[in-house]
């Protein structure tokens, strides 16, 4: 499944779109890949900074070149939130969704969310 595009980042519990990202294309085996991130709601973790944002995040590969994980931490002007992405259950490498946590390193504030 390809993850190189721009991703609405949706509130699990709410249904609601809390913010954008935008992942580049890795290549096979990449250790990490570039996105650039916006929160809609960052009060949802603490924060006030809207503003578009970059950050590395770390790519986890199985023995048959799956994507399985995507995480790292993403700095904003005001505080830093940890992404941490996974296949949901039962996933069957063809569903274009991600889902996990962001979560506030500082204060422990975390939503779950889905990449779709």
């Amino acid at each position: 499944m390809s993850i190189g595009r721009s991703w609405v980042i949706k509130d699990r519990s709410l249904g609601v779109r809390v913010g954008l990202i935008n992942l580049a294309e890795p290549d096979e085996r990449d250790e990490s890949v570039r996105a650039c991130i916006r929160l809609g709601y960052p009060d949802q973790l603490g924060l006030s900074d809207t503003s578009i944002v970059q950050a590395d995040l770390s790519l986890l590969w199985d023995q048959n070149l799956l994507l399985i994980a995507i995480d790292g931490e993403i700095g904003f002007s005001d505080g830093a939130v940890m992404m941490l992405l996974a296949p949901p259950g039962g996933w069957d490498g063809t569903q274009d969704v991600w889902v996990g946590t962001l979560s506030n390193t500082t204060n422990l504030r975390s939503v779950l969310v889905a990449l779709c």
